[in-house]
């Protein structure tokens, strides 16, 4: 059925001298079906303002071009594939005025800005990790604290030469300081986790996909109105996820929802604020660790409301993870 619409549709377009009241109407009702109606299915606003963008620019040339046969079946799959995957133009252009706008600003406020405990990037990483990110889901998120002790934990055997070349039984403390291989620290890491953490089941690290992965950036003046801006967030994964946003920066950022309940293939948006404050030279260097934290993990499928329990229990078999996406600003 979607095929013989699709075909209809793009014969009108084609062939009949009325195609631009068609092509034109459906532009027009379906972004508005989605803004109004659909508001779960809406892209973020800064892509919507970069269709909106090209649709008037090219509604500026219809009466240019509205004798040549196909144009109006040209500039409506133009428009789609702003948003239709993989091309993804709205997406694709709007990290590129980011990265823009982050090379217009001055280079003192980015490379001054020395790392807290290893995650704060430079221009130039942020660059890398953006033209890397494209076609990609989100980065895995770091790894959760463990709490070491000396107490004895049973390994389960992997296979019949790790049996044979192991002992069933380690101590966490001595094991962790006597690896020297990345690789088996990770994975005695994962074999000897601690009472409060364990791994029963296996852990996808893309079980959450973000929407900007990396930061995002909020462009001045910041004493007129507040400012927001979504963050995309879809579950990937065939399991039910509890999340909670924190942020180090309360004074000036809040979230909407602060916390949910994301089911399987679900996509949800978050609306990050930015309160009104005065932007102050002396404080860019501290505000380059502005961030918010999504905290998150797996919780029963019948899971329909967010408490903060489901973070803070034991025993399940789940870690709890966390996502950090750093706030920019362009005053």
């Amino acid at each position: 059925l979607a095929c013989l619409i699709t075909s209809i549709t793009s014969f009108y377009l084609i062939a009949s001298d009325n195609a631009h009241m068609l092509a034109n109407a459906i532009l027009t009702i379906i972004p508005l079906l989605l803004t109004y109606l659909y508001p779960d299915e809406t892209p973020p606003v800064p892509q919507l303002l970069i269709y909106w963008g090209a649709f008037s620019m090219l509604t500026l040339l219809d009466p240019s071009y509205h004798s040549v046969r196909g144009y109006y079946f040209v500039k409506v799959v133009l428009l789609s594939l702003l948003f239709l995957r993989p091309f993804d133009g709205a997406e694709w252009i709007a990290r590129h005025i980011q990265l823009l706008q982050l090379q217009r600003m001055p280079s003192d406020e980015i490379t001054k800005s020395q790392r807290l405990h290893g995650d704060i990037f430079t221009k130039d990483e942020i660059q890398v990790m953006e033209r890397a990110s494209v076609g990609r889901k989100s980065p895995p998120p770091e790894p959760p604290e463990l709490r070491f002790s000396h107490e004895v934990i049973r390994i389960a055997p992997i296979s019949d030469a790790n049996r044979s070349g192991k002992g069933n039984f380690i101590e966490k403390g001595d094991a962790l300081r006597r690896s020297s291989n990345a690789d088996n620290l990770s994975h005695e890491m994962a074999a000897a986790s601690s009472s409060s953490t364990s791994f029963i089941d296996s852990i996808d690290a893309h079980d959450l996909e973000f929407k900007p992965t990396y930061f995002l950036v909020f462009n001045g003046p910041f004493t007129d109105n507040n400012l927001s801006c979504n963050i995309q967030i879809r579950n990937t994964c065939t399991r039910t996820i509890a999340f909670a946003v924190k942020t180090n920066a309360l004074e000036r950022i809040s979230a909407q929802p602060p916390s949910g309940i994301i089911k399987p293939q679900q996509t949800l948006h978050v609306a990050i604020t930015l309160k009104q404050f005065k932007y102050s030279a002396s404080e860019a260097e501290r505000m380059t660790r502005d961030r918010v934290k999504f905290e998150y993990v797996y919780c029963p499928p019948e899971t329909t409301e967010f408490s903060h329990k489901l973070l803070q229990q034991t025993g399940t078999g789940d870690i709890r993870r966390n996502k950090n996406i750093y706030i920019r600003y362009n005053p």
